[in-house]
């Protein structure tokens, strides 16, 4: 069952990365979502991708998740959403990017977000559908399709890597940003999912190369303070601004830079 509020656990395995353990996770999980058929599909996804944090095993625990969240949490998500004023915004708009290519943006001119995006997508050897579709059932699933349409759009203006430690920072400014501006039902699935691929993420690292766990540390908390910083972003129609420079984007929606 879904605690009503913040999530404590979550974010204290954030702050405890070296000590997390798969059955901490484990617990946390049975605590929050109880257990059942989909439950065991979801641990059996999160011990994969302990093992290799890979992308199918990431989209693997991703709809294990939302397939086990209760209707009631799913709910409280929906109305947080549509009570806030930028979750209002983006259900307002529905907006979402009409199909384009890396070639299209190859007129983008240096220094704007267009041309920092291909460098990006190229440099970390990503596709633009890598994100599976999402079929828009309801506000909760235009939400999720929106996220992930820019996903790396939000690394690029935040200045984060597509590595396990760039995905630990945009995690967390996904923490930040739920906290600051969208109240508590989705901060409260945000702060789970959040937890979860975070202790999932320094598990992985403390049995495969333990020096990243500092990295990890570290890009919490730097995703953490830009999020709440920053002005929303759900509403942000990015794919608009392709040729406006980067730099006056994070001047203009308060982006902090990276310490």
């Amino acid at each position: 069952m879904l605690v009503s509020g913040r999530i404590a656990l979550p974010g204290r395995l954030m702050r405890r990365l070296p000590r997390v353990s798969i059955g901490s996770v484990e617990a946390m999980l049975e605590t929050n979502l109880g257990s059942g058929h989909a439950s065991t599909r979801l641990m059996r996804a999160v011990r994969d991708f302990v093992v290799d944090p890979a992308p199918q095993n990431y989209f693997a625990i991703d709809r294990a998740f939302i397939d086990v969240m209760p209707t009631a949490g799913e709910r409280a998500f929906t109305r947080a959403l549509q009570q806030s004023e930028a979750g209002q915004a983006m259900l307002r708009d529905r907006y979402l990017a009409p199909k384009y290519t890396l070639d299209d943006l190859a007129r983008c001119a240096p220094g704007t977000l267009g041309q920092a995006y291909r460098d990006h997508m190229i440099r970390w050897g990503l596709a633009l559908d890598f994100f599976p579709p999402e079929t828009l059932l309801n506000d909760f699933r235009f939400y999720r399709a929106r996220t992930f349409q820019a996903h790396d759009i939000v690394h690029v203006v935040v200045g984060f890597g597509a590595d396990t430690v760039g995905e630990m920072g945009v995690i967390a400014f996904m923490m930040g940003q739920a906290q600051r501006h969208l109240g508590v039902g989705v901060s409260t699935m945000t702060f789970l999912y959040g937890g979860l691929m975070g202790a999932l993420y320094s598990i992985n690292a403390a049995a495969t190369n333990r020096d990243a766990l500092g990295d990890y540390g570290k890009a919490v908390s730097e995703g953490w303070r830009i999020g709440e910083l920053a002005a929303p972003f759900p509403n942000i129609h990015w794919e608009e601004k392709f040729d406006e420079p980067l730099d006056a984007l994070r001047r203009q929606y308060n982006v902090a830079p990276r310490l």
